[in-house]
């Protein structure tokens, strides 16, 4: 059965809204209203101008809220993985089945590398974790065997994010005693 997941990526962003109470911060007001029920606000330490509520997170300023929003950009199959390359704004997302897709832009592009040959996703197994070098030449999975033993693998990256199937190096494999 395969399971899809919405997956939120790279769309969350910080809006910050000016809540105007009618004080003037031009001269130096550091309440976050006039008038009774006001909360007063105090700095926070090290960071000039950041001030904030006692118990309450920082603000920037007496009167700005952030905003978090999410937006879906793309739906994957079993993403159980994360990945970047150092200068390569692309963000590798890791599906349990043994694919390994880019996103680019907020755009889902085709596979960068298939192994779904040589993994089987069932409960704990599959395609599991990606890491590159820093310089992004080369990149490192660990993923279950068909026979479900754990396999760490090394593979050759282009300048284009796309993976080279035959540069595949076997680095570790550990027999598992059982297949989850």
């Amino acid at each position: 059965m395969t399971r899809r997941h919405p997956f939120a990526i790279g769309a969350v962003g910080v809006v910050f809204l000016a809540g105007c109470s009618g004080s003037d911060d031009a001269a130096g007001d550091t309440s976050a209203g006039a008038g009774s029920g006001s909360t007063s606000l105090v700095p926070v330490s090290g960071v000039p101008g950041e001030t904030t509520t006692p118990d309450a997170a920082p603000s920037v300023g007496p009167s700005v809220a952030p905003v978090v929003g999410l937006a879906q950009v793309a739906e994957f199959d079993q993403p159980v993985d994360l990945a970047w390359r150092t200068g390569d704004p692309t963000i590798f997302v890791v599906g349990q089945a043994g694919t390994i897709t880019p996103l680019r832009d907020g755009q889902r592009g085709d596979p960068v590398l298939d192994i779904t040959d040589l993994t089987d996703a069932d409960g704990e197994r599959g395609l599991l974790g990606l890491t590159f070098t820093l310089d992004g030449t080369l990149a490192y999975l660990d993923h279950t065997t068909n026979d479900g033993d754990t396999v760490i693998v090394e593979y050759r990256v282009g300048a284009d994010g796309v993976f080279d199937p035959a540069s595949r190096r076997e680095l570790l494999t550990i027999d598992q005693p059982y297949q989850n």
